[in-house]
């Protein structure tokens, strides 16, 4: 997961589409909680984080 640097995301994805997807990711680690989300819009490497949760959990993850 550091590979992916989700540490470094923004706190807030926003794209002005009436119709689409809304997320958001809460991460505990020792230095505390991370916390990003969005509405119509994703982080550059959202396909990278979900095939790496997706390892994890061993199954399909949405």
């Amino acid at each position: 997961m550091e590979s992916i640097r989700i540490l470094e995301w923004e706190k807030e994805y926003f794209a002005p589409v009436l119709d689409g997807i809304s997320w958001s990711v809460a991460i505990k680690t020792v230095g505390g909680l991370f916390e990003s989300s969005g509405s119509n819009a994703l982080p550059r490497n959202w396909g990278k984080f979900c095939s790496s949760v997706e390892k994890i959990v061993m199954g399909e993850f949405r």
